[in-house]
């Protein structure tokens, strides 16, 4: 709704839920969920200093299996004459005489659904002593364990809001403020990505550079190493061998024609 915080928006969609869960409750079920947080907890205090729920379990008004499984051995060793699980008024009267068990005003004349304040789901929802147990139901549901807290006065609501609408706008602001100051920051990273890839290439050419003319005296020195090693001398003297033959032809060949005519 305009003007309305998150947190009271949660609450409103809360009541009504609980309050539609509620409704379809009959009996004992209904009369344990209107019963006040306070008066569930003390409950559960009663029935572990009776032993008959764990120590290990904390009292937080949410009837869980734990509990459950407590109502069920109190009712059937008190001989109660209902046994489902649900601590209705009569049960409440009998396991604390002083416990006020009468409903609580807000389920005595509901409020509307957007003055509602959070309530408890159903008494099934899992809380200090684990998940429901698997126990009859009345009506097809399970019975509410909540508190019902007095719902807010308009003023408060108001003061609540116009304290909430400045911090909004201070957020506000520095979400937009934020935004202006990375701007920067990421042209600044974009410029330093390109001078580094620039920078890399400029680099790579000169280390190719300054490299060139030790690779040539490599490859030099290599040549000479090949030149005098024993399949370079091999070459050479083969080569010498074969200089030496033709040369020879040569010799062989003028000392011919030159006899020639004087024999003529």
């Amino acid at each position: 709704m305009q003007g309305e915080s998150q947190a009271q928006c949660y609450q409103r969609v809360v009541a009504q839920v609980a309050d539609r869960y509620r409704s379809r409750l009959t009996g004992r079920a209904h009369e344990e969920a209107t019963r006040p947080i306070d008066a569930h907890i003390a409950l559960q205090r009663k029935l572990q200093a009776l032993g008959f729920l764990p120590a290990a379990v904390v009292p937080d008004g949410v009837y869980g299996e734990a509990t459950r499984r407590a109502i069920l051995r109190w009712q059937e060793q008190a001989g109660q004459s209902s046994r489902d699980g649900f601590l209705g008024d009569d049960d409440a009267r009998v396991l604390m005489p002083d416990l006020a068990v009468a409903p609580a005003p807000s389920e005595a004349s509901p409020s509307p659904p957007e003055r509602a304040a959070p309530r408890q789901a159903e008494a099934g929802t899992v809380g200090g002593d684990g998940p429901v147990a698997s126990i009859p139901r009345q009506s097809g549901t399970a019975s509410a364990a909540g508190p019902q807290p007095s719902p807010p006065s308009p003023d408060s609501t108001a003061s609540q809001q116009e304290a909430a609408s400045p911090q909004t706008e201070d957020h506000e602001t520095a979400g937009g403020l934020f935004s202006l100051l990375s701007v920067p920051f990421w042209l600044l990273g974009a410029v330093i990505h390109m001078c580094g890839a620039v920078l890399a290439g400029v680099w790579h050419v000169l280390i190719f550079i300054l490299l060139l003319p030790v690779r040539l005296v490599r490859l030099i020195w290599s040549f000479i190493t090949w030149l005098f090693s024993w399949k370079g001398l091999l070459l050479l003297i083969v080569g010498l061998i074969v200089n030496g033959l033709r040369s020879a032809e040569k010799k062989d060949d003028s000392a011919q024609s030159s006899e020639f005519p004087s024999r003529q």
